[in-house]
């Protein structure tokens, strides 16, 4: 059978400092690194099928070796998402990703095993000038029988592109089944990060509670466990649901007894998936979360919201997304104890001819930080172009508008990036 590919998203390839995982600050008490989540997208693979030269060289029966490099340049007015010493700055970024894939003849099942890294120059920042990152990452994928496909993988990540540095990693695995009219899936998945380096701006800190905005009171660890499933998908009426669990570990906190952010987490969605016609397909329900504080003398926190996901194939060429989401996320301010993030997302893909793409995104989001005051407001918009020079050689553009409000202190900051850049593959 076909595997399915593992697409990296696009707008990784133009953020300079990603603005997808970016976080904003008040002031100097507000984490500013990058996430377990944006970690593990940075290290996914891709996972080839079909004709495989199309992927790169091929050196042995079943064996692709891919090379790719990324060169981008252009003009960013707040690259750590600050509120204030917010300057604005000239940057470059080159990127190289290479990866070794080793797939059975008959297509059934591929190993694949992959290096990242970047490097990226800011020419006028009151912080690093230089910074990168780098990541190894290997998955695996197999049929085990008819409609049965077991996967699993993992990755290390050093992120050294973000104000505060981190070291992640993680691994998991998952079986999924895939019929007529029902799929299916179980996942099990752990990950950790920690971060380093000092407290950016301490001297500005209450040295009373200096102790409680340590980068590592952050040091979580993950483990989660998911399963779901579709049935009837392809019909005029499906229903589907997930439900999961993870367990929270803040294996470095300073003084658990005073702040103590290890939870269990739970969550359900569930709903029906309905197709006006062919061009026209949603899936529309509704989401419990809930994460439960092992400190007693913690309340346990819980929300709900409609969950939705709607495409419309408007033409041929253009497709218009609408996704409704609410969850629970890590905190990012001192005495947060989790973060809850509502997102309204709008992205249009338009392919204006076959070698042109434009694809425009906008959100409008809102994460309270559980346990503490801030609340943010976040609006921001994106247009990324890319033109297929020749199968091996890309050009692209970025244009991206982000402003964000916090509600408590009144604080609010923009930042706009303006960026051209190529990808070469060999």
């Amino acid at each position: 059978m076909n595997l399915i590919f593992k697409i990296m998203v696009i707008s990784s390839i133009a953020c300079a400092v990603p603005i997808c995982a970016a976080v904003a600050q008040t002031g100097p008490n507000q984490l500013r690194a990058s996430n377990l989540d944006a970690g593990a997208n940075a290290a996914k693979v891709q996972v080839p099928s079909g004709d495989l030269s199309s992927y790169g060289t091929v050196i042995a029966p079943g064996v692709v070796w891919s090379k790719e490099a990324t060169f981008e340049a252009g003009y960013d007015s707040n690259p750590d998402e600050l509120f204030v010493q917010n300057r604005a700055t000239a940057y470059g970024r080159v990127g190289g990703n290479s990866s070794l894939a080793f797939v059975r003849p008959d297509g059934s099942g591929a190993t694949v095993i992959s290096l990242r890294g970047t490097y990226l120059s800011l020419s006028d920042t009151d912080f690093a000038h230089n910074r990168g990152d780098a990541d190894f990452a290997i998955d695996n994928s197999y049929a085990l029988g008819k409609g049965v496909d077991f996967s699993f993988g993992g990755y290390f990540l050093y992120d050294a592109l973000h104000l505060v540095e981190s070291e992640q990693g993680g691994g998991y695995a998952k079986l999924a089944f895939t019929s007529k009219n029902f799929d299916a899936y179980a996942r099990v998945r752990h990950q950790e990060i920690q971060y380093e380096g000092p407290v950016p701006q301490a001297q500005l800190f209450d040295p009373a509670t200096l102790v409680f905005a340590a980068n590592r009171n952050y040091d979580v660890r993950r483990t989660e466990e998911t399963a779901g499933f579709i049935a009837y998908a392809n019909t005029s009426l499906g229903f589907f649901a997930d439900t999961g669990a993870s367990q929270l570990d803040y294996f470095n906190q300073v003084n658990p007894s005073v702040l103590d952010r290890t939870a269990d987490e739970y969550w359900v969605v569930g709903g029906v998936r309905f197709a006006v016609d062919k061009y026209f397909k949603a899936d529309v329900g509704y989401r419990y979360n809930e994460r439960d504080f092992q400190k007693a003398s913690l309340s346990d926190y819980s929300n709900s919201y409609p969950d939705a996901h709607l495409v419309w194939f408007a033409a041929r060429d253009l497709t218009i997304s609408f996704d409704v989401t609410r969850i629970l996320v890590e905190p990012i301010t001192t005495f947060a104890l989790a973060g809850d993030e509502r997102t309204f997302d709008l992205r249009v893909r338009y392919q204006v001819n076959p070698k042109l793409s434009l694809i425009v995104d906008a959100h409008d989001r809102r994460t309270a930080q559980i346990g503490d005051t801030a609340l943010y407001y976040e609006k921001a918009v994106s247009l990324f172009a890319n033109y297929d020079y020749t199968d091996k050689i890309h050009f692209y553009g970025v244009a991206a508008q982000k402003h964000v409000e916090e509600s408590f202190s009144g604080g609010q900051y923009d930042r706009t990036q303006l960026g051209l850049g190529t990808r070469v593959q060999f």
